[in-house]
């Protein structure tokens, strides 16, 4: 844990109270779904 990870989450926290410090979700890359694979497949030939 790096000291600028909880300068930022108390000053979320200062400014926001504790739903300030909920999770956002998770940060990986969206799925890609069959219909975005279909319509990529077009695009490329």
């Amino acid at each position: 844990m790096s000291v600028r990870s909880v300068e930022r989450w108390r000053r979320a926290w200062r400014e926001g109270g504790t739903k300030a410090l909920r999770s956002a979700g998770p940060a990986d890359a969206p799925t890609v779904t069959d219909a975005h694979f279909g319509h990529g497949q077009r695009l490329t030939g």
